[in-house]
């Protein structure tokens, strides 16, 4: 197995649909999706750590690198770059198992990076303002709350090659408190199909998304997840 050193607990799951950004005029009306498949659907396999905290995830579409805090609650988060040094090993590995199979290398036309934060909530209401620039509404509380909107990435020639995504929703934690869960998402097409230009999307997707972090949230915000200038 190519992760079998790093990672080698194996869990099988049900595979992730297609997640593709396109762009155009919208569609109008009511919408019925379908499609078909001329071959049996293969399910995604998860490549987790010893210690549960990082893990590969596999189809035949894709190849995803993830990290949560996994049986050890007090591991610290890693660093963007120690975590895509480690991603471009994985698809070099990957590529080349591609190429003895079938000499032809991996062609990449959809990226995808996304962080996943946590705001623990002392009392059942939420103050929006209190969190988000964004919101406006000093003293408004509500019960629940979600929010999620969009932006463009645009290339060198200006055109839109994929989107920021922001997704705010609150939740309850595994023991019943109230928490809101921040989610920002950078996805669109590299330049080229090749892993350098999917990994150079990923770093400008980053930067993006950090970029985007401090423009929405609050300095309480900041002081929970510790963000240094």
């Amino acid at each position: 197995m190519l992760y079998q050193d790093q990672f080698p607990i194996v869990e099988e799951r049900q595979p992730i649909p297609p997640a593709f950004e396109t762009f155009g005029l919208p569609q109008r009306g009511p919408r019925v999706e379908f499609g078909f498949v001329s071959c049996a659907l293969h399910n995604r396999f998860l490549f987790l750590s010893r210690e549960k905290d990082q893990l590969i995830q596999f189809q035949s579409d894709r190849l995803l690198h993830n990290w949560r805090k996994g049986l050890n609650t007090e591991n610290e988060y890693p660093r963007f770059e120690s975590l895509i040094k480690d991603f471009e090993a994985e698809l070099y590995l990957l590529n080349e198992y591609m190429k003895n199979l079938n000499t032809q290398d991996l062609r990449i036309n959809q990226c995808e990076i996304t962080y996943t934060n946590q705001i623990s909530l002392k009392g059942s209401q939420i103050y929006p303002s209190q969190w988000f620039r964004i919101m406006g509404l000093d003293d408004f509380n509500v019960e629940n709350m979600s929010l999620t909107f969009t932006k463009l990435i645009h290339g060198s020639d200006n055109s839109p090659t994929g989107r920021l995504i922001c997704e705010v929703n609150s939740q309850l934690d595994s023991v019943g408190a109230p928490l809101l869960v921040v989610q920002l998402s950078a996805r669109g097409a590299p330049r080229s199909t090749s892993i350098a230009d999917a990994l150079d999307f990923l770093c400008i997707g980053r930067d993006l998304i950090v970029k985007m972090f401090a423009e929405i949230t609050s300095k309480a915000a900041h002081a929970v997840w510790e963000r240094t200038q």
